[in-house]
């Protein structure tokens, strides 16, 4: 079941009913009944590695598919809730010996993690530009090698000392995940399965952002399997529930399920990536982030003393109002991150 955590060592809520409002039972008044109002928080703790596999062939290819994986993790980055969000960023910088280079390790700084993505992306299109036709597509499109690098850098940037968030999120688990952008399909589809599973045995989404050209799309339908080669390396983990304010004002056709592989059209050499990154980036991060609430307000229909007297026109409801001081109560039941989601200030932090 679901639960209400305060910020602070031996204080719980036991939520017994969750509606439009979450009904809980206080531990040591287990007769009383607390109506609670939840507003959004912080997100939930992560460690997100994010890998660029380069283009197969082609300096403008390259150059668009370093636009459009730049513009999507600076999206990310402004998504993110730093510190409790750590970004690492791994690139593929192909040549014989089909190298992935750490560009930047697990942070919460973000100005670090964009001055290093900065500095790096357009390195990682020379090396593409230069690379021989042959060589680019052997090398710059094999996950294995990045998906090893990244699941190092979950496995050893953070022992459990490092990964611990401090604050409030010093008690909730820290989730992992990778998302890989890259052109079209693997070339080796058999040797990404081993580091693929790997992750998925620990608990880590896999996510691809398939960057698609034409000249990947006729690769990916002539090569064997076909064109789901991603699908079958991806794990993704089932969504949040939505909150209930959120799920009210949505159809039913709205609601999405998990998705490990996010497809992106580079379009022509002429084409800008923002509007892509604008419809695509929300996709993502609603399968990457989790948000917390808190308690904006109880309510409660004990008579407790000594109490703290409220102005009556702070409720409609009948009963006496809460006066909530000290660390916020944060509901410990994730929901869905959303769009324009902006973490409300709790008026007695």
């Amino acid at each position: 079941g679901a639960g209400l955590q305060r910020v602070a060592p031996g204080s719980t809520l036991e939520v017994v009913r969750t509606t439009s409002t979450a009904t809980a039972s206080a531990g040591t008044q287990t007769e009383a009944l607390v109506k609670v109002s939840l507003a959004p928080w912080r997100q939930l703790p992560l460690d997100l590695v994010i890998c660029v596999v380069g283009a197969s062939a082609g300096e403008a290819t390259a150059q668009r598919l370093a636009a459009l994986a730049r513009g999507l993790v600076e999206a990310v980055a402004a998504a993110a809730h730093a510190p409790e969000v750590r970004l690492a960023l791994v690139a593929a910088t192909g040549g014989a010996r089909d190298e992935a280079e750490v560009v930047c390790s697990l942070t919460a700084d973000r100005s670090d993690f964009l001055t290093r993505l900065s500095n790096a992306l357009p390195a990682a299109v020379a090396s593409v530009a230069s690379a021989a036709p042959s060589a680019a597509a052997a090398g710059r499109r094999r996950l294995a090698p990045t998906l090893r690098r990244a699941s190092e850098l979950l496995s050893s940037g953070g022992c459990p000392s490092r990964q611990q968030r401090q604050g409030w999120a010093s008690g909730f688990e820290v989730s992992k995940a990778v998302l890989v952008v890259v052109e079209g399909g693997p070339s080796d589809a058999e040797e990404a399965a081993l580091p693929a599973a790997a992750l998925r045995d620990a608990n880590t989404q896999l996510l691809f952002v398939r960057a698609a050209t034409a000249r990947s799309v006729a690769q990916a339908s002539g090569a064997a399997g076909g064109g789901g080669a991603l699908e079958a390396l991806a794990f993704a983990r089932p969504l949040p529930r939505l909150a209930a304010a959120t799920a009210a004002a949505r159809r039913p056709s709205a609601e999405e399920g998990p998705r490990g592989v996010f497809e992106a059209p580079l379009g022509s050499p002429h084409e800008t990536p923002s509007a892509l990154i604008g419809t695509l980036a929300p996709i993502v991060l609603r399968q990457l982030l989790a948000m917390t609430r808190f308690v904006q307000r109880a309510h409660c229909a004990m008579s407790p003393v000594p109490y703290v007297e409220l102005d009556p026109s702070a409720s409609e409801e009948p009963g006496l109002e809460i006066a909530l001081g000290g660390l916020p109560w944060v509901d410990r039941s994730p929901v869905r991150w959303e769009p324009g989601q902006v973490e409300t200030t709790s008026p007695w932090r």
